[in-house]
């Protein structure tokens, strides 16, 4: 009987050791899907766009007058802007969703966004003006209806749908997965079976708490130099890509960055926690041994 449990032990740790490594890589990759997914939330989207300078790309490369360009830049950066691009990604996901049967959007559901965020319209209307028009209130409320009504078509026009990306059936549904972190959750799911079977291979005397404890402290190193690996990553040098969408792919490489920092903080805390579990464990068999 003791030659059996000393083999029975033996086997255990061998089969803990090899499924360790496979859990410590799950636990690496998991933050940089959880992280991922994040990108393709309107949230995310919104940082990415409003981080370009409209100003200057509208008077460089379009030609545009300064007026404009600065109102541009101001409406980029305003609250109402990041719910209309919400209401963008929502679409795009939607139509993915449903195979093309959901509804576009129209005029009015721009409009109605914007009326909601009418007192800040007014406010980036009044600072683009400035001293160069005196604005009544009449007057503000008139042109503001006025850029309402001829926005709310505009934009409806240059909104992108799904089928405007130019990708194919599969790689919008690829992206879709990511959106519903479909993937992020595949991976969850294998990375628990197997923190509870290490835990198993050691069940004896709470070391299997000891074993994933590591574990998961190991993957929150691995992971923490992940995300400084990733800050520092120059993506428009490697995807060879203009200098122009620097500030675009700085954003990307930030949110990435800070998603997988923030999966390398839980692995830490669920790593002290099961160390501490099997710490107690341990005394209270002890005392009860006694």
């Amino acid at each position: 009987m003791k030659v059996f449990k000393i083999i029975m032990n033996i086997l255990g740790i061998i089969v803990a050791s090899l499924l360790s490594i496979f859990l410590v890589i799950l636990l690496t990759i998991a933050p940089i899907f959880s992280a991922v997914t994040s990108i393709f939330q309107g949230e995310s989207i919104y940082k990415i766009i409003s981080s370009l300078d409209y100003e200057e790309i509208i008077m460089s490369e379009m030609n545009g007058d300064s007026q404009e360009a600065e109102m541009v830049n101001e409406l980029m950066k305003s609250e109402m802007m990041e719910e209309l691009i919400n209401l963008c990604v929502d679409n795009i996901f939607e139509t993915i969703d449903s195979n093309g049967e959901s509804e576009a959007i129209t005029p009015d559901d721009i409009e109605d966004i914007v009326r909601n965020h009418e007192d800040e319209f007014k406010e980036i209307i009044e600072e683009c003006v400035g001293d160069e028009i005196p604005l009544t209130e009449e007057t503000l409320d008139e042109m503001a209806d006025s850029l309402i009504e001829q926005y709310s078509v505009e934009m409806v026009e240059v909104l992108p749908t799904a089928y405007d990306l130019g990708l194919s059936q599969d790689e919008l549904n690829i992206f879709a997965s990511l959106k519903n972190g479909t993937y992020f959750w595949i991976i969850f799911g294998f990375a628990a079976g197997l923190t509870v079977v290490v835990m198993l291979c050691q069940v004896m005397r709470f070391k299997g708490f000891m074993w994933i404890g590591v574990d998961y402290l190991v993957a929150a190193v691995l992971t923490l130099i992940l995300s400084f690996i990733v800050k520092a990553l120059d993506l428009c040098a490697i995807m060879d890509v203009d200098r122009s969408a620097e500030p675009v792919m700085k954003t990307v490489t930030e949110i990435i960055s800070s998603g997988v920092l923030k999966g390398a903080a839980v692995e830490a805390v669920l790593g002290i926690v099961f160390i501490v579990v099997f710490i107690v464990g341990r005394k209270l068999l002890k005392k009860k041994s006694a």
